[in-house]
């Protein structure tokens, strides 16, 4: 069993919390107003638009140390949703592992929606989540 610490409390951090708890481990959830709250999961899933991320590794960097840390973003242009905002022979998981030198960073949970995870299922196929990293 672990314990989860979740930052995002939007329909991702909710759907990943609710199969996180199915499978008998705990969840902390944090949210903006949560930032004085401190990271408490030996597994941090980081459930935060990419723009977003940068703030969370500035205010939460020190914490995650040591810390498996899950990458759940895609770097998109988020206004015109058709170019990455990382360079092309680079991730947004890189650019976190780089950033987070002293945790073991994953990605995970990029390829699928909160819906077709909290249903567990995409048709009558369960849910599939690669998770890659290379630790």
């Amino acid at each position: 069993m672990s314990h989860v610490t979740i930052i995002g409390t939007g329909a991702m951090g909710q759907a990943i919390a609710v199969v996180v708890t199915a499978g008998g481990n705990t969840v902390q959830l944090l949210g903006t107003a949560d930032a004085a709250t401190p990271v408490t999961g030996e597994i941090v899933i980081l459930a935060v638009p990419y723009p977003a991320v940068a703030e969370v590794l500035a205010s939460r960097g020190d914490s995650l140390a040591g810390r498996v840390v899950v990458d759940i973003t895609n770097p998109l242009d988020f206004q015109t949703l058709d170019s990455l905002t990382v360079d092309a022979d680079s991730s947004a998981t890189a650019e976190i592992a780089a950033a987070l030198p002293d945790s073991r960073v994953l990605k995970a949970f990029n390829t699928t929606f909160a819906a077709t995870i909290a249903s567990r299922e995409v048709g009558p196929v369960p849910t599939t989540v690669p998770i890659p990293g290379d630790d």
